[in-house]
């Protein structure tokens, strides 16, 4: 199964012990996975993850899996050396990043600057924050205008954003 390598510092990998620059790579389904994390800055520390089928089986709050159709992400969060707190994965670049981040932090208003003037007046509030209220990640996908939104169960489903002079004019899935 195509599996997508997601973090939001620079490292590198490796996969039972062969080192990969990240991006994605094909991994069997039923096969136990050894995945190390190396952070390319001095900051963070490196750790390990035990992957098998879909579902991450050690240091389950330093990786979550998110399951796509026909591919999954592994979005990896930082570590650092002193205290062990790892910060969640975010992929807060972008205005969609933004736009979800302001939702999901409760700041509506924020939100709705990222919207354009139609769709800003088709949604009630309680509807925005309805609609995203089951998502926890969202994830930039290669396609152009599509994004994955996942519940915290890993769960994803592929939605497109679609952006014009800066706004979000349209999401539909």
């Amino acid at each position: 199964m195509k599996t997508i390598f997601k973090s939001d510092f620079e490292c590198i990998y490796t996969i039972n012990g062969e080192t990969f620059e990240g991006g994605s790579t094909y991994l069997e389904e039923n096969c136990v996975y050894y995945v190390t994390v190396f952070p390319l800055n001095a900051i963070y520390l490196p750790y390990t993850i035990k992957l098998v089928g879909n579902k991450v089986f050690t240091n389950k709050d330093l990786c979550v899996l998110i399951k796509n159709e026909n591919e999954r992400y592994l979005l990896f969060s930082k570590r650092y050396s002193y205290l062990y707190s790892p910060t969640p994965y975010t992929e807060e670049n972008g205005i969609v990043g933004s736009f979800f981040s302001c939702i999901k932090q409760n700041r509506i208003d924020k939100a709705r600057s990222y919207l354009n003037r139609d769709l800003d007046k088709s949604v009630s509030d309680d509807g925005l924050c309805g609609f995203f209220d089951k998502y926890e990640y969202i994830i930039k996908t290669d396609e152009k205008d599509k994004w994955i939104l996942a519940d915290t169960d890993g769960n994803g489903k592929t939605f497109t954003f679609v952006i014009n002079n800066g706004l979000i004019e349209d999401i539909s899935n």
